[in-house]
């Protein structure tokens, strides 16, 4: 059984924009992931590899909350990407006030909680999340 995908052309404007600037500001080209990766982009300098590329768009601001969410599996595989290919695993976040990047470090180890949204009535919206410090961001 296939999962619905709840992906919009606003979304992908999203996710574009926040591409573009992060490349800007990390000096990268960004190419699209398929949806076996789990991940939105894989980042090269030139033909090498270099990052693991998640992006994600919040209707917040920076400060609302100590920590933001990424699920979980998406979390597990950028550090995958990380341990055994030996590429920085990266998760940008734009938020009302800013583009804001988190990069993985090694023993990285933050909250795993469960939930999600619940207002689509579909169960698989409901899993576990990992909650990344806002704190451990940078400005893009």
């Amino acid at each position: 059984m296939s999962r619905k995908m709840y992906e919009t052309p606003a979304d992908l404007e999203n996710e574009r924009r926040i591409a573009l600037h992060t490349e800007k500001a990390c000096n990268f080209k960004l190419n699209k992931m398929g949806i076996k990766y789990h991940l939105d982009f894989m980042a090269f300098r030139g033909k090498e590899a270099v990052a693991a590329v998640e992006v994600k768009h919040r209707n917040k601001k920076s400060t609302d909350w100590p920590t933001t969410i990424l699920p979980l599996h998406k979390y597990n595989r950028g550090v995958e990407f990380h341990n055994f290919n030996g590429l920085s695993f990266l998760v940008v976040f734009e938020f009302d006030d800013g583009i804001y990047c988190y990069k993985y470090k090694d023993g990285d180890n933050f909250s795993i909680l469960f939930g999600g949204r619940k207002d689509r009535g579909d169960v698989q919206d409901l899993e576990p999340f990992v909650c990344i410090p806002i704190e451990r961001m940078q400005k893009l």
